[in-house]
């Protein structure tokens, strides 16, 4: 049996099931294919689907933002329910990658310095073969230990100050990024945001897109929304049109890289987080369209933790058999399905398990 949600809160689970799709895409070969597809219609779309790929982690953090700093609790609180929680669950799986590597390499007969100390320092240094993808729970940990403080800074913010917020993270996240690609096509020296001049709370994405997200579902005030949809909508076409621009400018002067896939992606995220909660406003959404979002969203922490481990097991194995007979979209469409119906699969039976439920 699925959990049970209000009405309302569907919307989230929802952005959290479109959120664990995008994580695992973002890690497949269809994320970077339009650096190798050049040209013609198969290369633009895949770097358009680049561009809408990199909300993922955002919308997980207005998620976690939205949901937690809602809830009335203490330093303690958090610490012994949440901070503890995440941090043994990132410690065992960045331990089972690290033992999966040291199975993998003594059946194949390497020779790699495996040590507890080698563990230590490549866990701190977020740097354990496989196990790249769980920087999210770095941050995400750090946010955690700031709840009870952003919960009494936010509970006063006003609009303008929201908007304060947003200008500032949009000088330094994308104007000077555009400024920089500017000289670069004038072949002049580039600009930098003062080192010293630290604005955590703008900069830092756990921060950033957890205020965004506490903003938009306690004080957004959707009747104008609705009204200004079209100027929403308008707004993320838009970011994506000068993302795709600065990419391919950049690409023409130099190589193609990740330098400004994420140019606006805090636009698109918050196009997206409205847009959910506005269509969760005014359509119903039941049956078996509901129960499987409740499901998938349930299991998505899950789905997340398993994908390295089935990439360990399988993903060798997949790729030389699927890689030279499919192209990028229908191979990483192929391994998000195996890893959503496995990873899924074992996160359902984990769920029942005593103890282990608890983190899941």
């Amino acid at each position: 049996m699925t959990k049970k949600f209000p009405e309302k809160e569907i919307f989230y689970e929802i952005l959290r099931v479109l959120a664990i799709v995008l994580v695992v895409l973002n890690h497949l070969p269809i994320a970077t294919a339009y650096m190798t597809e050049e040209g013609g219609i198969g290369g633009g779309l895949y770097l358009i689907f680049a561009i809408i790929m990199r909300i993922n982690v955002p919308l997980f953090f207005m998620i976690s933002g939205a949901l937690l700093l809602r809830k009335e609790e203490d330093l303690k609180t958090v610490l012994k329910k949440r901070v503890i929680r995440f941090a043994i669950v990132l410690f065992v799986v960045q331990l089972g990658i690290y033992l999966t590597n040291v199975l993998v390499s003594s059946i194949k007969g390497g020779v790699d310095d495996y040590s507890v100390w080698d563990f230590v320092r490549k866990f701190f240094g977020v740097s354990v073969p496989g196990g790249e993808s769980y920087w999210f729970l770095y941050s995400y940990i750090a946010l955690l230990c700031f709840l009870p403080f952003l919960k009494r800074i936010l509970d006063r913010i006003t609009k303008y100050e929201f908007l304060a917020i947003l200008i500032m993270h949009f000088v330094i996240s994308s104007l000077i990024p555009v400024i920089n690609l500017a000289a670069l096509a004038l072949d002049a020296e580039d600009i930098g945001w003062p080192s010293r001049l630290q604005l955590p709370l703008v900069t830092a994405k756990p921060f950033f897109y957890a205020i965004c997200g506490y903003y938009l579902d306690k004080k957004a005030d959707m009747a104008m929304v609705r009204k200004q949809r079209t100027k929403l909508v308008l707004a993320g076409i838009l970011a994506i049109v000068v993302s795709f621009i600065a990419v391919k400018l950049e690409a023409s002067l130099t190589d193609y890289s990740e330098n400004y896939i994420s140019l606006f992606d805090y636009v698109l995220a918050i196009t997206i987080f409205l847009g959910a909660k506005r269509l969760a406003s005014v359509k119903e959404i039941k049956g078996g369209f509901k129960s499987f979002v409740l499901l998938m969203g349930s299991l998505s922490f899950g789905i997340y933790l398993l994908d390295p481990f089935l990439k360990a097991a399988l993903y060798s194995k997949y790729s030389s058999v699927c890689a030279d007979i499919l192209n990028f979209a229908l191979f990483s469409l192929g391994w998000l399905i195996i890893s959503l119906v496995l990873g899924g699969f074992f996160t359902f039976i984990l769920k029942k398990l005593p103890v282990i439920k608890n983190y899941l």
